[in-house]
């Protein structure tokens, strides 16, 4: 820039210069950055700025050529680019010419570890996830079956993601959204419907005046805790009403069990139900009966069973 109009103040009658301190830079990122502008121009010089972004210039004012050192803040903007205007003037500030950097915005982000989840069991359960972010971000679940604590750390933080045990008998979905301010991420989460427990009918055998084997077969909807059978002198007994039962632990939705009662009294009929305990409640088998042996003499030998 050359300076014009008379002297330059210091009694020197400019005769021409050049300008680099001019135009416009881009600046390849967002982050904080040191510029080296030489500003060159034939008389005292001045240079001003006012827009935010812009942490310091030095020198400020100079004579002829001069290497200026421009300090950036980081452009913390997710939505925009920032521009920033930088004046080269003479000390009188009649002959301007501005340069503009120009910065682009903040690349956001939020990430999910894992960023997808396997189904859930009808008999519910949680996850954790674990979110890496640069930017403060919320979580909301579309169904109210589905529950998100958060334990953060700063912008970083871990999720667990709890569901419901699933009482219908179809598949639901529902959508976790973790919003930060522009960018959004989705996590689809799925659950399997409530199954009813299959059992095959029930095989009794080894019948004695005080004792059976009672054999069956499971395919449960869900993860098994226990199973078992219960017996009484009513039909359809339950465990509340039960005269006993005989049980096992067990975690597999499918089973072939083989259970031994004791303690019957002779000659008398029982109803017996094969049971399995899951998340969901417990449910029964249909209901069966025999008949132990009488206490006579080679009584064992007379068993009617399944009557």
């Amino acid at each position: 820039m050359a300076c014009s109009g008379g002297d330059d103040g210091g009694g020197n009658t400019p005769s021409g210069g050049s300008e680099y301190l001019d135009g416009e830079i881009k600046m390849s990122d967002n982050t904080t950055a040191i510029l080296s502008i030489n500003a060159s121009q034939n008389c005292q010089w001045v240079i001003t700025w006012s827009d935010s972004g812009i942490q310091s210039v030095s020198p400020t004012t100079g004579r002829g050529s001069r290497e200026v050192t421009i300090k950036l803040e980081e452009n913390p903007s997710f939505k925009s680019e920032r521009s920033m205007i930088i004046r080269l003037s003479n000390v009188s500030e009649t002959i301007l010419r501005p340069m503009t950097i120009t910065q682009p915005k903040s690349t956001e982000y939020v990430k999910l570890t894992p960023s997808s989840l396997p189904d859930f069991s009808n008999a519910g359960g949680y996850q954790d996830i674990t979110i890496t972010s640069n930017t403060t971000w919320n979580v909301s679940a579309s169904k109210d079956w589905v529950k998100c604590s958060v334990d953060k750390d700063g912008n970083n933080a871990r999720v667990r993601i709890t569901v419901d045990p699933n009482t219908d008998k179809e598949e639901r979905e529902a959508v976790v959204e973790f919003k930060g301010e522009v960018v959004v991420e989705k996590l689809t989460i799925k659950q399997e419907g409530n199954t009813a427990t299959t059992f095959s009918v029930l095989q009794i055998t080894e019948v004695t005046k005080n004792g059976a084997v009672v054999k069956f077969s499971y395919d449960a909807g869900s993860s098994v805790t226990s199973y078992g059978v219960c017996y009484a002198k009513i039909d359809n007994p339950d465990l509340s009403n039960a005269l006993g039962n005989v049980s096992e632990v067990g975690t597999s939705k499918q089973w072939t069990a083989s259970l031994t009662l004791t303690g019957l009294e002779p000659n008398s009929v029982y109803y017996v139900r094969a049971y399995v305990i899951t998340a969901m409640g417990t449910q029964y088998s249909e209901s069966q009966s025999f008949t132990t042996a009488s206490g006579w003499p080679g009584g064992d030998d007379n068993v009617t069973p399944n009557i």
